[in-house]
């Protein structure tokens, strides 16, 4: 019996008393909101929608930071969009509630900032492999930049042709 009694708190008294088991989801929510993890899922959430509800133009000029509470703060590019997404804002906080259930959003506070995209688990595409430039195509390189003297520009078209001929 003092083996279970460590369990007592994964179970309700329901189901402790007949045997049956209790819904995961409902154990995992309960935990969630007593580490204070609901919170970070919501956040976590709200990031990966924004772009979809807001679009792509304001998507470039703008990230959500944080939400706190029902409190979403924002960076912004410039002052100009963030005058332009203030005049948006109800709209704005309308397509979100939309997508996470009314009254995730209540408020947006938009400040000026390093706009970041949110990064998603996506893999990232495999790069190609680069392949070997040929004498002939090393020798074309040679010949069309042997008259600059400009070395740093001689070195920018040599990587140009490189990475074109590749």
């Amino acid at each position: 019996m003092a083996r279970n009694s460590r369990l007592t708190g994964r179970f309700n008294s329901n189901s402790k008393k007949t045997g049956a088991p209790e819904q995961i989801n409902s154990i995992l929510g309960s935990s969630f909101a007593s580490l204070g993890l609901a919170s970070k899922i919501k956040e976590h959430n709200l990031k990966k929608a924004w772009a979809e509800c807001v679009g792509a133009g304001i998507n470039r000029r703008s990230a959500p930071l944080r939400l706190i509470g029902t409190v979403l703060h924002c960076t912004v590019a410039t002052s100009a969009w963030m005058t332009e997404l203030v005049y948006q804002k109800s709209s704005l906080i309308s397509k979100l509630n939309d997508r996470l259930g009314e009254k995730t959003v209540t408020e947006i506070i938009f400040k000026i900032g390093a706009v970041t995209p949110y990064a998603t688990s996506k893999p990232a595409a495999p790069k190609t492999p680069q392949r070997e430039l040929t004498p002939e195509e090393k020798c074309f390189i040679d010949d069309t930049t042997a008259g600059l003297k400009d070395e740093r520009l001689k070195e920018a078209i040599i990587r140009a042709f490189s990475r074109s001929k590749s």
